[in-house]
């Protein structure tokens, strides 16, 4: 073999190892970085986070942001108010603090129960809600907490009873949207309590319930329905404005 057939020989040799390390460094490259496409370009992904900032913390009481969307404030006490919390039906409201604790007692039916919320030194208010399988409750004349739901048709609530009750049509006087609260916005519904007027049959309950402004709520738990809240004793503005204080 002559001197330039070895040049060219080894020239070619040195080529071919060439390609094949340059072909190495490419598949290891590859398996090193996942991310890299077989073109060469580096993906990118945004993950949408942003560096914590600590005065981006809500203080109490006010509402936190979530992208877009404001979360509602949360409920804070005070010297004049006192928060009850539902975790498990997912609903709180605040009421004044010279009411004292609130005190529940369910009554059970034959299929879930009915539940009733008093206060400790006020008897101007009382809340309550059944859950939404019951059926066959005691009769305690507590006609409204019996909503299982609701249908608001123009100025009208048509409120769906017990599967033994007929529905019940009532006028709206006034409505409160609240987008506060813990868990979602809702609606509540101002009307005047001549549902129980009679009291089942007791004087003093008609007495001081008889057209005295009630509050319906949608609830956001499928648990229960309606959340009702009624004034006792008070003059229509008065229990509106309690209503208000309660519910806001």
């Amino acid at each position: 073999m002559t001197p330039k057939n070895k040049i060219i020989m080894w020239l070619g040799v040195l080529a071919v190892i060439a390609i094949a390390a340059g072909l190495n460094f490419y598949k290891n490259n590859q398996a090193g970085n996942p991310n890299q496409d077989i073109l060469g370009e580096q993906k990118t992904y945004e993950i949408g986070s942003q560096p914590s900032d600590q005065n981006s913390v809500p203080q109490e009481g006010e509402p936190a942001t979530v992208g877009d969307i404001q979360a509602p404030p949360v409920l804070s006490e005070s010297a004049d108010k006192k928060i009850y919390r539902n975790p498990e039906y997912e609903f709180e409201f605040t009421y004044p603090a010279s009411f004292g604790e609130v005190r529940v007692e369910t009554y059970e039916c034959s299929e879930g129960f009915l539940a009733v919320g008093t206060f400790q030194n006020s008897s101007n208010l009382d809340f309550g809600y059944a859950t939404t399988g019951y059926k066959n409750c005691p009769d305690l004349g507590l006609v409204l907490f019996k909503t299982a739901w609701f249908e608001n048709v123009g100025n009208k609530l048509k409120l769906h009873l017990t599967d033994q009750d007929p529905v019940v049509e009532i006028t709206v006087e006034q409505t409160i949207t609240i987008p506060s609260g813990s868990f979602v916005p809702y609606t509540a519904y101002i009307i005047k309590n001549t549902v129980e007027a009679d009291g089942n049959g007791d004087p003093a309950f008609a007495e001081a319930s008889a057209g005295r402004p009630a509050a319906i709520l949608s609830t956001p738990n499928p648990g229960i329905g309606a959340l009702v809240f009624r004034t006792h004793g008070l003059s229509y503005e008065e229990g509106v404005k309690l209503l208000e204080d309660v519910i806001k």
